[in-house]
């Protein structure tokens, strides 16, 4: 399959202006043809005096060479240069790690095995790095594009991008992609507040590829504190944060109530027994989403922290009463983030709430807990207890960058489609609510799922 990078764009039918009160704010298409120059604000203007720089004809971008492989045959040399990135990457992905894909790829079911895409500098130094799945033409997706490679358990998407060469990176990225032919990159899980998705969103400018995004929903984080600013606002609410000193009172009549950090590596494995114990004590043991629900996500479970343990990038934050451990969560470590993957309690001490309790003592104690991180992705869905805790939030959602122009006019025209059959309806309503029209998009109550057709269908 090929795709001719010089296709061009040569009509444009500006819905947005022609189709009063019809609002599409999730799709954005600015191929070069799309726009005329008269029409190009300062920033579009900039952004094609990039592109003439570090588009995909630069010529340091040309010195990138990129590669693809399956995942079990990159050879020894090219893991230990992905070891060394994912640590020092402009934007930290503990789901990129080798020690979470290998794991993954060995235990858990995935449809289509990953593929790994690379590109290296002349001098071998590698400088980005990527984890995809080959989706082959459908009927309701003509096109083979390429999606980020994910499964149950990856709350995070993207690409591992040496700092200081992000931009020229992706602009020999977008070439290799379309050269390869695919027609789209797909980003299910694409969190908007970071500098990874500010460096593909200038890339997407500068290159003229265009974004289409998907529904957008809120997921808690925490950063850590900076002491020359004004403090930050609390998540708990006044009656919250007078439950938990309740709750904690009543625990202290068992026993000393205290916090601790397991990170010692020969502990892990006993700590990661305790987390799944209390897991499957809850109601996800209920529903069948516990970790020992399978033995087969349990065995990844104790793989994963074994792995990570041996590079440092695995810790266990412990409630205890006495010397019993009633809540349990694990933070995986890359770089200077944080992810909270998985958190467990025991129910009968439930009075006590022993898992807000140990988020918020997280929250208040990060810079002492973990002088090392400078955020912790909660990793949670949006209607998480977290939330109520921990006083961020970052938005995530499906993002996809059209690269030939069939894709762009596929698009396009469903975009169009879409916005008659809103306008027709319109009509036979009645006249629309102007206040609804503005309003933000409604967070979800669960992620949307990653298949690109599922998300166009949303727009």
């Amino acid at each position: 399959m090929s795709v001719d990078v010089n296709d061009r764009v040569v009509t444009q039918f500006d819905l947005n202006e022609r189709l009063q009160g019809v609002s599409m704010p999730m799709v954005q298409l600015f191929p070069d043809d799309l726009i005329s120059a008269e029409r190009f604000t300062p920033t579009e203007k900039a952004a094609k005096e990039r592109a003439s720089t570090l588009g995909s004809e630069s010529p340091v971008a040309e010195s990138i060479q990129f590669y693809s492989a399956s995942l079990r045959d990159l050879p020894a040399v090219t893991r230990d240069q992905w070891r060394a990135l994912e640590q020092c990457a402009s934007t930290p992905n503990v789901f990129l790690s080798p020690s979470f894909a290998s794991t993954a790829a060995t235990w858990l079911s995935i449809e289509r095995p990953p593929l790994a895409v690379w590109g290296e500098m002349p001098d071998g130094r590698l400088v980005a790095w990527g984890l995809f799945e080959e989706v082959p033409p459908s009927a309701m997706n003509p096109f083979a594009i390429l999606r980020c490679w994910q499964n149950t358990y990856t709350f995070r998407n993207g690409l591992l991008l040496a700092p200081g060469t992000e931009q020229i990176a992706l602009a020999a990225f977008w070439k290799f992609v379309r050269t390869e032919g695919w027609h789209a990159v797909e980003f299910p899980r694409l969190v908007l507040d970071s500098t990874e998705a500010e460096h593909l969103q200038r890339s997407s400018a500068d290159n003229q590829l265009g974004e289409v995004a998907g529904r957008i929903w809120n997921r808690a984080r925490l950063l850590r504190a900076n002491p020359n600013e004004v403090p930050r606002r609390e998540a708990c609410s006044s009656k919250r944060a007078k439950s938990l000193r309740r709750g904690r009172r009543w625990l202290e009549r068992f026993g000393l109530v205290s916090v601790t950090v397991q990170r010692e590596t020969d502990k892990i494995p006993a700590s990661a027994e305790t987390l799944l114990t209390l897991e499957s004590m809850g109601w996800k043991a209920t529903v069948g989403t516990a970790l020992l629900s399978t033995a087969e996500h349990a065995a990844f479970f104790r793989e994963l922290c074994r792995k990570l343990a041996a590079q440092q990038q695995i810790a266990f934050v412990e409630l205890r009463v006495g010397n019993d451990v009633i809540a349990s969560l694990s933070v995986l470590i890359s770089g200077n983030k944080g992810f909270a993957f998985k958190i467990g309690w025991n129910p009968q001490w439930e009075r006590g709430c022993p898992g807000f309790l140990l988020m918020d003592h997280l929250a208040q104690h990060l810079t002492e807990l973990f002088p090392e991180l400078t955020e912790v992705d909660s990793c949670s869905s949006p209607s998480s207890f977290i939330g109520h805790v921990w006083p961020e939030s970052v938005r995530v959602t499906c993002c996809l960058f059209p690269l030939s122009r069939r894709m762009r006019m596929f698009l396009q025209a469903k975009s169009g489609l879409r916005a008659v059959r809103d306008l027709m309806s319109s009509f036979l309503s009645g006249p629309a609510d102007v206040s609804s029209q503005t309003k933000p998009p409604t967070p979800i109550d669960a992620p949307p799922q990653s298949d690109v057709t599922a998300e166009l269908e949303e727009i």
